[in-house]
């Protein structure tokens, strides 16, 4: 689910260039039909929640606890919203919040995936159920 909502958040910054050219074509993309502040705050509230479900799902014993790795991204994720913040309407300047965008997505699934790895080796290595709460 957080590697999901991360590549929808890609295709949506990604949007943002383009709303003059979308709006006077007749596209209805959420940039165009939304505010700054809507847009921004949409994006803000993907990320929470793709950040929230590891937390989740980690305090529920759902997902072990190296999973939470991903929180070392959470500075990233304020980057690019800084960078949404700060050059919203000037595509040229927000074309670094969007590469940081894409590597918010591609950090976090990395993150998972060691998270799992170290889970995985303490299964294998250690025969216990590693990292969970309780």
């Amino acid at each position: 689910m957080p590697v999901a909502l991360l590549v929808a958040m890609i295709l949506y910054v990604n949007e943002i260039p383009d709303r003059a050219g979308d709006a006077s074509v007749g596209k209805r993309t959420l940039p165009v039909r939304w505010s700054k502040v809507a847009v921004i705050r949409g994006w803000d509230a993907s990320v929470v929640a793709s950040f929230a479900v590891i937390v989740v799902g980690a305090a529920a014993q759902v997902l072990p606890l190296p999973a939470l790795l991903l929180l070392l991204a959470v500075p990233l994720a304020v980057r690019v919203h800084s960078g949404l913040v700060r050059f919203y309407d000037n595509p040229y300047a927000l074309m670094d919040s969007m590469a940081a965008n894409i590597n918010l997505h591609m950090i976090v699934g990395l993150l998972l995936l060691v998270g799992y790895l170290l889970t995985i080796a303490d299964q294998t290595l250690l025969g216990r159920r590693p990292f969970f709460l309780s």
